[in-house]
């Protein structure tokens, strides 16, 4: 089934219900469809098929009208990260090769400035103040022409910590198949109202938890760039919202910042954190203060559309854990050298398959061959998974430590070594030493206003770490390098210590 077809199911299924609640403005499903099919003929005849078209605005329900367009018309969606700078975005145009730019109203100026500043050959379509009237809100393809749900409808691209993003084709069977398997964690029903803040539909996560399962099952959309506290309590109780998906390292902040005020948001029934550090006092704040509301925490990638793995946090499972497999996903666990691990407590590298998982990257065999072998994905993480199927997200395969005979998690030892006072953050990766052993090196920022030594890290090592985990040196730096998700660029690390 095409995406088309399957939002057609959707929307006559749920024609009157708001689909989107922007601006405090509602769209029913029934407008939304035939905003998009007229959509498509606009499409059709200005940019006919087959051609990469970026996505150039803010939140807003153009993003998926535009999406849902293209798909309609056998074109290709790529998402502008709005926050780079003019440089790198033209530099992505060319790479990516963009064949047209579809912008929002209010990124007109800034699409005309880069097209010319860059020297680039590429149109820019204004569409937020068209309306389309003049074609028919029932879409169909040219007799001519054929479509498949195999069809690539967008691209994304990895975070590329290497400096090397790898660009991700997505299907319309892909986002299909997410979006089915997640609607069983989220338990949806007739009355979910999911809720974005300040998040970028366009990034991966945000389009598959925030945009698709909502959009493709039926449930409302609000979305909202408030920053008050008291304002986003009352566009919550406004609209009702059941489902928020936000920035795990502000959820606490934000659940604070509601109970500090006496706000009660009696709906909410889950908060969705993405891919940054969440700390377990907030499913307890949650839980005691919010009506008993879930957190529900998805593990995945892009190449997996961020569906492996979900938990809601109402069982008895370790906090770090990122619950059990989804339905319709395969996966398995492999040692150093990608032979499958008895059955009982597993540590190795996961292996993903299932409908939601890509099979190629775009033009680039050698990643392709590395990465995906026949059916399975080889994720490059390393992860624990128990004898109940319970997954530990552990480290990047990349970050494992490998010390003589020994494989060593970094994660575990910075947690050890992060309770010596004085310690802000750590970083724990291998070295080479003179004689082109590994060793373990232990990378420190200091906090603000305190000492601390690397004697004094290494006596408290000496005292609290087994042999094999202690590290053979310590470094300091006033600041960790981050990667896109603000997470400690350790490739960028071991890159620096290897050659100083």
């Amino acid at each position: 089934m095409l995406l088309g077809q399957k939002l057609a199911t959707t929307a006559n299924q749920n024609g009157s219900k708001i689909a989107f609640r922007y601006l405090a403005k509602p769209t029913t499903y029934k407008d939304a469809y035939s905003y998009i099919n007229r959509y498509s003929y606009f499409l059709q005849n200005e940019i006919q098929h087959n051609k990469r078209v970026m996505i150039y605005m803010s939140n807003c329900p153009h993003i998926a009208y535009t999406f849902f367009a293209l798909s309609n018309t056998k074109n290709i969606a790529v998402f502008a990260d709005t926050s780079l700078p003019e440089q790198k975005l033209a530099d992505r145009i060319r790479d990516l090769q963009i064949d047209v730019i579809i912008v929002s109203d209010d990124y007109l100026t800034r699409a005309k400035d880069l097209v010319k500043n860059h020297n680039l050959n590429v149109p820019v379509i204004q569409c937020e103040q068209r309306r389309w009237g003049e074609y028919d809100t029932t879409y169909r393809l040219p007799v001519s022409m054929s479509a498949s749900d195999t069809d690539v409808v967008a691209l994304f691209e990895t975070q590329g910590t290497t400096g090397k993003p790898k660009a991700v084709a997505y299907t319309h069977a892909m986002i299909q198949q997410a979006s089915l398997i997640l609607r069983a964690i989220y338990r949806l029903s007739s009355i979910d109202n999911f809720f974005t803040f300040q998040m970028p539909l366009g990034h991966p996560f945000y389009f598959i938890h925030g945009l698709m399962v909502p959009f493709l099952n039926g449930a409302t959309i609000t979305i909202s760039d408030l920053t008050s506290a008291e304002e986003l309590a009352q566009e919550l109780l406004d609209a009702k919202v059941t489902r928020t998906i936000l920035r795990g390292s502000i959820m606490e902040e934000w659940l604070n910042s509601f109970k500090a005020l006496n706000l009660k948001i009696p709906t909410l029934r889950s908060l969705t954190p993405d891919y940054s550090l969440l700390n377990p006092s907030v499913a307890q704040l949650a839980k005691s203060d919010y009506n008993d509301c879930k957190i529900i925490r998805s593990y995945g990638s892009v190449e997996t559309c961020w569906a492996v793995a979900a938990r809601q946090f109402e069982d008895p499972e370790p906090f770090d854990s990122v619950g059990q497999v989804l339905s319709g996903t395969k996966i398995r666990v492999v040692d150093e050298n990608g032979d499958d691990l008895p059955p009982g407590k597993q540590r190795g590298q996961l292996l993903v398959s299932g409908g939601q998982v890509a099979t190629s990257y775009l033009n680039n065999k050698d990643a392709t061959k590395m990465n995906m072998r026949g059916a399975w994905f080889f994720t490059g993480d390393y992860v624990e998974v128990d004898k109940m199927g319970i997954m530990r997200f552990l480290d990047r395969k990349d970050n494992i430590c490998h010390v003589g005979r020994n494989f060593l998690v970094p994660s575990e030892i910075e947690k050890k070594i992060s309770e010596c006072s004085g310690i802000a953050q750590i970083a724990v990766i291998s070295v080479k030493d003179a004689i082109g052993k590994f060793m373990l090196l232990a990378i420190i920022v200091k906090k603000l206003g305190m000492e601390v030594s690397a004697a004094d890290i290494q006596a408290f090592c000496e005292a609290h770490l087994i042999e094999a985990e202690r590290p053979r040196s310590v470094a300091f730096m006033p600041e960790f390098p981050v990667d896109s998700h603000g997470l400690v660029n350790k490739y960028r690390l071991r890159f620096e210590f290897s050659t100083t």
